[in-house]
């Protein structure tokens, strides 16, 4: 994977997009597109004009991993999928999307940070590679790997095929999430987002076509 650094460059420098156009004559959607996609091409003359003016040479430009990370979905057993080539070697992990409307912790039984839903999102069979992959990422992979699995569930899950387990202490029943959170009488859910390496609290609506959009 190789990833522009331009957002750091400027950040570092304390530099806003618009000073950066008005100084290297670049348009305005070049430095947007550049800062906002770390990954999206760049022309060579692009790049000479940006490394002459930040005083880099395109090394320092760019940050490079040897992994190549896609996801996917298994669409029979709503399961998405992250394939890691690593040395022109594939392996495919699976990432487990388990929906809760509540959060206990298992040695006490005490209800934890109450949130309206709750994702957990785990390998069932390669956790610990799949936590060593995302610790040896560069901070801006890390950075987009997260965002890509929360962008990967809004646009593959319809949440009126996803089952949500209701919980009430020990008792368990299950819906399906939109009807759950339709009952909810809400527009703005608050979650709570586990992933292998992190804990996230996010904000969600459900969009016209019964999807999630995570803000």
């Amino acid at each position: 994977m190789l990833a522009n650094r331009l957002s750091v460059l400027m950040a570092e420098r304390q530099l806003s997009i618009k000073q950066v156009v008005q100084d290297t004559g670049l348009s305005r959607n070049t430095i947007s597109n550049i800062t906002n996609n770390p990954e999206s091409n760049i022309s060579t003359e692009t790049l000479d004009k940006l490394c002459i003016y930040f005083e880099v040479d395109p090394s320092e430009f760019f940050v490079f991993s040897p992994y190549s990370i896609e996801l996917g979905l298994n669409s029979n057993d709503k399961i998405m999928l992250m394939s890691v080539t690593y040395h022109r070697k594939e392996q495919l992990y699976d990432l487990l999307l388990y929906i809760s409307s509540d959060d206990f912790d298992q040695e006490t039984d005490a209800r934890l940070k109450s949130f309206d839903i709750y994702f957990d999102i785990n390998s069932d069979m390669g956790a610990s590679k799949v936590l060593e992959i995302y610790n040896s990422l560069p901070m801006i992979f890390k950075t987009q790997l997260t965002n890509r699995i929360l962008k990967h569930i809004e646009d593959s899950f319809d949440m009126t095929t996803l089952d949500i387990s209701i919980i009430d202490q020990k008792d368990y029943t299950k819906t399906d999430t939109y009807d759950y959170l339709a009952s909810l009488d809400k527009e703005v859910f608050s979650a709570s987002i586990r992933l292998p390496w992190v804990d996230l609290e996010k904000n969600v609506t459900l969009t016209k076509n019964n999807h999630l959009k995570f803000i």
